[in-house]
């Protein structure tokens, strides 16, 4: 059996992602924590102090989440542009390098948005697709993760795939439909295909699923 090769991000910088750094710093495995400087939700985030520790550990990155976490595409172009903007450069402000990297608050963007992300000077930014049974390779511009470790409905990752067009998750996920959302990750990891997983530490803590983290 291949061994498998996973990365994670983790968004929202919540202070529980210190708890799950604990864990994945354990593994070595490359994680990235998509952190807000704010959240507009009334979630807690991580202070100058953390995310500058985060940034000093082995196989850690550091990225955008927008300064306020807001939904970018239910403001003004200029607004979420400026969003992006501050919320990476408070971040480098903090960590004492680049943030090359960013993930859309909810998953939501436009083409107009992947644009302005682009002329900021992010080199890639990940959607917040639950399911992509593709296999998960060098990074495009916008790319999607494999799975959103939740315990979504056994359609959602059809939809999820619907969604973007991808015809292959769509049909790969049908054929295995017996299969619950979650047992996906096993499916991708028993063939050693490099994954890339996500999730929010809040829910995680929430749903009470630290298992499924350690056991990555």
């Amino acid at each position: 059996m291949k061994k498998s090769q996973i990365s994670v991000s983790i968004d929202d910088g919540h202070p529980l992602d210190l708890k799950a750094a604990e864990i994945l710093g354990k593994k070595n495995i490359h994680t990235t924590f998509y952190i807000p400087i704010k959240n507009s939700t009334g979630r807690p985030t991580l202070n100058r102090k953390q995310i500058k520790w985060l940034s000093e550990q082995p196989n850690f990155e550091i990225g955008g989440h927008t300064y306020n976490h807001i939904d970018l595409t239910k403001v003004p172009l200029n607004v979420a542009e400026e969003e992006m903007r501050s919320g990476k450069e408070a971040l480098e402000d903090i960590i004492g390098k680049p943030v090359t990297t960013f993930a859309w608050p909810w998953g939501r963007y436009n083409s107009n948005l992947v644009k302005r992300a682009r002329g900021i000077g992010f080199h890639n930014c990940r959607s917040a697709a639950t399911l992509n049974l593709n296999v998960y390779g060098g990074k495009s511009f916008l790319w999607h993760p494999n799975l959103h470790i939740y315990p979504h409905m056994r359609l959602r990752g059809m939809i999820s795939g619907l969604i973007r067009g991808d015809v292959y998750t769509f049909v790969t996920r049908l054929k295995r439909i017996r299969h619950t959302y979650l047992e996906e990750l096993e499916v991708l990891n028993l063939v050693g295909k490099p994954t890339h997983v996500w999730f929010h530490s809040w829910e995680i803590e929430e749903l009470n699923m630290w298992s499924s983290i350690e056991n990555l």
